[in-house]
């Protein structure tokens, strides 16, 4: 029985009333989730009354898995309960369902209210882009000709005279922006009033935002100040000196403060004041404040004296306002024409996108055409059906989701999950100030009091202690209201709650990489060698991982331990991959590769042209040359030579040729799936032509088996997509995918470099992941600022933010408008930039490394610690709005630990000593050596001589030129000298119905290989799930996979052994080389190297027992002993050689017959 915290249970079993879960990192959210519904449906209530929703299908599709079993084993365990039963039986009708996908269903079943078509798809993005185009097009072709004032200025403004893409690139990103709020167009309008010269709100608002922005920078510099002067201590010579500058600034600071709310007064003081120069030090002495007090003054220099607020000139902003407001006048104008054209054109199409579907679902439920937006008697109705309404990820939603439930909830059953500190999802138009302001509004949880509550989970049940205490004592420092989107308090910290054993060394490391690279080398394959050789540091110096499995506890660590993670992978990720493999590194990379671009689906779309059309050259001719079917370059030729001077395509020459064994299996192929095409849906036909062929084996024969069939399942997914909003068949398939070719918006999967490999990626790919060793890499990259150098700017609150033009100079100026509203939308990207590094770090289970690249890190150092020398254990908001990269926030608040104070020659103050180690180095990175060439010609060495004499000698025996140098073991047992492929399995159209025999032996396999035998043991359905979502298996993996073969399996007396052993290796590659005279009945000294893979050899009594599983059908063990005698055999003593340890047993695991087989070897 799960033991709750006490945080937990209160979200467990907490009702009445709307609830708000703040689910710190690793706090076992989804867990809570789940275990509340069961509750409650153990009360007695009923699946059907829920509404679960989930971000993603595959969180989607883990609810429902972590549901259903635990309903599962409470109706196990009450047998009597009809209720239980019940609920159980009836768990795939609950809603557990993304926002789409709820949103989608809700259209469907009110759709003559709405006005559409019930059978409406969604729209992928080629095709949207072409309506946008369309839309656009319609929209702006009689504006362009009736060249109103309005619209000459607007498109002067936006773009220029000649080219006019960035201002048709405002309005789509304008109308993106509109189409997540409640209402859009009333939003848009409202943003637009701001900008009426008769409206005075607007110019208040912009003022208020510099204000508030030149306060804050007040309010840091009055604190440095006072630091400063508490610090100063009369025995330092330069007391009086420092002392009277400081009292002279902090007089004008507060005189600024007090004087804030009248921009002419603030004005006024700040032009008759003047910065005198610091007073001069004796010769040789340095005081401890000076750089503190220089790095003050800098800023007030800077950012008090001259920041924006003091340039406001409010009747050039109400001139700008005049020339501006027809201009955003017209600008709305056409974002309406252009909503509703787009609208009409996917009408015509019956298809729409996601927000559309959303805009839809919220018409539903609310109607916007009063004052004020109230409920529909439908969203009434609505709110009755449901007793529960759960939300995961709820820091991410905008506002029209927020309404939406909002409205479809009956005011305290509403129960959302979150954690705004992991919101990094801005450039989807999440809103995480909507978490915020609930979480602000809402009571701490107190069972006696009925109100909107909020409870608090931080016990991080992921990470070992240190990670948590560094986790705290980072983001303690930088995260605010202002700078992250709350304060982290106690509420927020992560309070460890997982157990490790002790550490060796410190959890926690910072590598500042010199960048001393010349000209001709790069920065980034610098630091990627850093990172590399910090990797094989760990590796070779024995450090350890927790591994529960092991009899020890820990186990050493491994390169699959690592994951290496960039705020952006695109070029960095390449050249991290490149560096890796040439020190050896194995390697699994995000593959910025199109999906359509690799091997496996080119082949295979080529099989699908060819279906769908066999007079296509192109595709008949790769297809005929594939694997597949075998057709040689001499083959094709003869094809074309026999068919003579007539140009012919390839299918009427293979017509003539039918009675050849090749081309009759060829043109069969092509009778029975023309035929079948025609019969099912794409998605069943490209499966049935995989297992026919035996695809994905042929395609993981050339290597990397993981990434072909993720890659391929990946296409199925998308064909399973397609088919779901059209049925018009094959040929409209392969069109919707020439459509999108060309945008190669559709990615491979990752680069696969083995299960032990280090994984390369974006944070932004790695949330919801954890991984031992984790390391950030490029800190030291400037943070993204191109969302406010456009010229729209679009935030929330803040509205439209226009330049004007200067029509005499023919220039642009900021106007108070846009840098109001730039100011706000750099604040909302720095708060996102430290939630990404929130979530970059909280990925981290036993250690955390970050590096940065930098050109003076001694330099670096000493400019942070000024900065913060007598700050009081906390970066200010302002100061850490000002960081331009991670590097900066990661040197700054490292600067409180000694490890990092200890790099300074002007540490800074440590107000505590931090209760976690810190491992921090300035290091350079150590390219390979490089062969240098020879100066001069040297006399050859006599030895080498004679060698390369006798190697040139040598006469190749011809006969073996037919044997391959290297065979796998599972073709040792084939007719010897015979290359032909033999299948040992029926072809799968012979199988029973339902089953897949190859890709079901593969699916078999592959949960032998990743299940954990103790967890199968114990709850087989639970292990085939875990595999599921962690993506080892797929669903139709899991489909294939023969449960009560498996159950039959771990029942067994070789499972127990095996769980009894000390040792267990699955999956163990075996190398030897064997004598040609064995392998081919050869007369030949010659060797082959084998190889081949065991897929489990454990230890037993100091000997060892290597067991291999096998799907084949068969009636009787002596059929698998005489077929795989000489695999087994070779296996046997490649092992003992291996491990030098004798194998005392051979087993042949039957899953067809369910029991083992000793073989006599």
């Amino acid at each position: 029985m799960t033991n709750w915290t006490p945080q937990q249970n209160n979200a467990i079993y907490a009702s009445g009333t709307n609830l708000l879960v703040s689910a710190g990192a690793g706090s076992g959210k989804t867990a809570v989730l789940s275990e509340r519904v069961v509750q409650k449906i153990a009360q007695g209530a009923s699946v059907e009354r829920f509404l679960i929703v989930t971000f993603t299908n595959a969180a989607a599709a883990e609810m429902r898995a972590r549901i259903s079993a635990k309903l599962a084993d409470l109706s196990e365990s009450n047998p009597g309960d009809r209720h239980l039963r019940a609920q159980t039986a009836r768990i795939n009708t609950a809603e557990i369902c993304t926002i789409d996908a709820f949103c989608a269903g809700l259209v469907r079943e009110n759709f003559e209210t709405l006005g559409i078509e019930r059978d409406f798809s969604v729209l992928d993005t080629p095709d949207a882009q072409v309506l946008q185009h369309e839309a656009l097009a319609n929209v702006l072709e009689p504006r362009y000709d009736a060249r109103s004032s309005a619209f000459t200025r607007l498109i002067e403004l936006l773009s220029g005279a000649k080219n006019t893409q960035a201002f048709e690139k405002t309005v789509q990103e304008l109308y993106s922006y509109i189409m997540v709020q409640a209402d859009p167009l009333k939003w848009l309008q409202q943003m637009c009033v701001l900008y009426d010269p008769e409206n005075e709100s607007g110019p208040e608002r912009w003022c208020e935002i510099l204000q508030r922005d030149y306060e804050g920078g007040l309010q840091y510099a009055c604190n440095m100040y006072a630091s400063i002067r508490a610090s100063l201590t009369p025995d330092d010579c330069m007391f009086d000196g420092y002392s009277a500058l400081i009292e002279r600034e902090e007089a004008l600071l507060k005189k600024l403060q007090a004087q804030l709310g009248s921009l002419a007064a603030c004005r006024d003081l700040v032009q008759n004041f003047s910065m005198e120069s610091m007073p001069r030090s004796p010769k040789g002495y340095i005081s401890p404040v000076k750089a503190a007090l220089s790095a003050v003054r800098k800023f007030v220099r800077e950012n008090i004296l001259n920041a924006p607020y003091l340039q406001i000139d409010l009747q050039q902003a109400r001139e700008d306002m005049d020339y501006l407001y027809p201009c955003v006048c017209e600008l709305y104008e056409i974002v309406r024409d252009y909503s509703a054209e787009l609208l009409r054109l996917k009408k015509e199409q019956n298809a729409y996108e996601f927000s559309d579907i959303a805009q839809f679902a919220l018409s539903l439920v609310a109607d916007f055409s009063g004052e004020t937006p109230r409920k529909t008697a439908f969203a009434r109705e609505l709110s009755e059906k449901y007793d529960e309404i759960l939300v995961d990820e709820y820091q991410d939603t905008n506002r029209a989701q927020d309404f939406l439930f909002t409205c479809i909830s009956n005011g305290h059953n509403l129960f959302v999950v979150g954690d705004v500190k992991q919101s990094i999802y801005g450039f989807r138009l999440a809103m995480p100030e909507i978490f915020v302001d609930r979480l602000n509004s809402y009571f701490d949880y107190d069972p006696n009091e009925p109100v909107s509550s909020r409870i608090y989970l931080n016990k991080n049940f992921r990470s070992r202690d240190d990670i948590c205490r560094y986790t705290n004592f980072l983001f303690s420092k930088i995260f605010s209201p202002q700078v992250g989107g709350l304060a982290y308090d106690r509420n927020e910290y992560l309070n460890a709650g997982a157990v490790y054993p002790p550490a060796k060394s410190a959890c926690i490391s910072l590598r500042v990489v010199r960048d001393d690279a010349s000209a001709a080398e790069d920065k980034t394959e610098n630091e990627a060698q850093a990172v590399a050789d910090f990797i094989l540091e760990k590796i070779s110096g024995g450090m350890t991982v927790s591994d529960k499995s092991s009899p020890a506890g820990v186990r050493p660590i491994e390169f699959g331990d690592f994951a290496v993670l960039f705020r952006k992978g695109k070029g960095t990720i390449e050249k991290f991959a490149k560096v890796f493999a040439e020190n050896g590194i194995p390697v699994a990379a995000e593959n910025a590769q199109p999906l359509f671009k690799t091997r496996e689906v080119m082949l295979l779309l080529s099989l699908l042209r060819t279906v769908d059309n066999p007079t296509n050259d192109i595709a008949v001719l790769s297809v005929l040359m594939s694997g597949i079917f075998g057709f040689s370059a001499d083959d094709i030729a003869r094809l074309k030579v026999q068919g003579g001077a007539v140009r012919k395509n390839l299918y009427t020459l293979l017509l003539a040729q039918r009675d050849h064994e090749k081309v009759k299996r060829f043109l069969d192929f092509i009778d029975k799936y023309r035929n079948l095409a025609v019969a099912v849906s794409c998605s069943e036909l490209i499966i049935q032509i995989m297992q026919d062929t035996l695809f994905i084996a042929l395609m993981a024969s050339a290597g990397e088996y993981e990434n072909s069939r993720m890659n391929l399942m990946k296409f199925v997914d998308l064909a399973a997509r397609y088919d779901y909003g059209d049925t018009r068949g094959l040929s409209s398939f392969l069109h919707y995918i020439d459509r999108i070719l060309a945008s190669d918006a559709v990615k491979s999967a990752s680069g696969d470099g083995g299960s032990n490999a280090v994984r390369l990626m974006t944070v932004h790919k790695s949330k919801g992941l954890e991984f031992p060793f984790v390391i950030l890499a490029g800190t030291a990259s400037r943070y993204n600022q191109q969302d406010t150098v456009k010229r729209v700017l679009i935030h929330p609150s803040a509205g439209l933010g226009m330049q004007c033009l200067n029509e005499s100079l023919r220039c642009r100026y900021n106007t108070l408008a846009y840098d109001a509203v730039k100011k706000e939308m750099e604040k909302d990207a720095m708060s996102e930039n430290v939630r990404v590094l929130y979530v970059a770090l909280t990925r981290a289970k036993e250690s955390f490394a970050a590096f940065m690249t930098l050109k003076d890190p001694e330099g670096a150092l000493e400019k942070f610690a000024g900065k913060i020398s007598f700050a009081d254990g906390r970066i200010d908001p302002y100061l850490c709005q000002s960081a331009g990269s991670d590097s900066a926030l990661l040197l700054m608040t490292a600067l409180f630990h000694p490890a990092a104070a200890a790099l300074c020659t002007q540490p800074p103050h440590l107000p505590e000593i931090p209760d976690f180690q810190m491992d921090v180095k300035i290091v350079s990175a150590q390219p390979l050596p490089q062969q240098e060439a020879a100066a001069g010609v040297s006399r050859p060495d006599p030895g080498m001589l004679a060698q390369l004499t006798e190697r040139f000698a040598f006469q190749c025996d011809r006969s073996l030129s037919k044997i391959a140098a290297k065979r796998n073991a599972s073709e040792l047992d084939r007719v010897s000298g015979d290359l032909e492929f033999y299948f040992t399995e029926k072809p799968d159209f012979a199988q029973a119905p339902g089953k897949a025999g190859t890709l079901g032996g593969t699916a078999m396999h592959l949960f032998m290989q990743y299940c954990d035998y103790k967890a199968a043991a114990a709850d087989l359905d639970g292990e085939v799930q875990r595999l599921h979502r962690e993506n080892k298996l797929t669903q139709e993996e899991v489909r294939l996979l023969d449960l009560e073969a498996l159950r039959a399996f771990f029942a067994s007396s070789l499972a127990s052994r095996i769980l009894q052993s000390s040792c267990c290796r699955r999956e163990c590659r075996l190398l030897s080389f064997q004598p040609v005279s064995v392998v081919e009945n050869m007369d030949s000294d010659q060797k082959i190297l084998v190889q081949g893979i065991a897929d489990c050899i454990f230890e037993e009594s100091g000997a060892l027992v290597l067991v291999d599983f096998k799907t084949d059908r068969v009636k009787e063990a002596s059929q698998l002993s005489a077929h795989y005698s000489r695999q087994m055999a070779f296996y046997k003593t490649a092992a003992e050689k291996q491990f030098g340890l004798p194998v005392k047993e051979v087993i042949l695991y039957s899953f067809s017959l369910c029991y083992g087989c000793k073989i006599e070897i």
